[in-house]
């Protein structure tokens, strides 16, 4: 850690807030609000399952709004999908102190989460509580170091997309190559 950054607990300097267990019987793939459940949050822009029933206004989710999965592979992720419901077994990060920008926790806390799964038994699936959440440690540099760190690894970050991208396009046009090469080869066009 540089000299300068503090480490605080994540409960001086954030809530967690728990989803809630909405009544399956009103779960279904394509009417009412989307549902966000632990197989929602890696895509982080859709759900399969929606909810038709009554709910209230401070379980629903927006885009940019900081989730952690509390079962299985423990992880943050950012929804950038529509309005959605915060079920259970799913948290939000929230009310961050002014202190942290919510998007260098984003980017910092996974290796948190990942050294918990690491040391969590279980019998059929790892489960995090939001006790274990807010009693990390989290590194908390000066305001400017955190937008400066966030700025760099969102400016890499877009260069890999676009990287990966050219890399695509490029597999693509070799598949197709190799396709017609071997078409010319059994219509013994070569």
């Amino acid at each position: 850690m540089k000299k300068g950054w503090e480490r605080k607990k994540l409960k001086d300097i954030l809530t967690v807030q728990n989803g809630y267990a909405f009544n399956s019987k009103c779960f279904n793939p394509t009417n009412g609000i989307p549902l966000i459940r632990i197989r929602s949050l890696k895509r982080g822009v859709e759900t399969e399952t929606r909810y038709e029933g009554d709910y209230d206004g401070k379980f629903i989710v927006n885009a940019g709004d900081l989730l952690i999965g509390m079962d299985g592979e423990f992880g943050c992720y950012e929804w950038k999908g529509e309005p959605s419901l915060l079920n259970q077994r799913v948290c939000r990060l929230q009310g961050f102190s002014d202190e942290l920008t919510p998007k260098f926790l984003f980017y910092g806390v996974n290796d948190y989460l990942k050294a918990i799964e690491d040391v969590t038994g279980y019998t059929t699936v790892k489960h995090l509580s939001s006790k274990q959440i807010l009693g990390i440690e989290f590194p908390v540099p000066p305001l400017a170091e955190q937008q400066r760190i966030v700025q760099r690894l969102e400016s890499l970050q877009a260069e890999t997309q676009r990287l990966a991208a050219i890399y695509e396009r490029k597999l693509a046009a070799l598949e197709d190559l190799k396709r017609s090469l071997l078409h010319q080869a059994f219509n013994g066009e070569l």
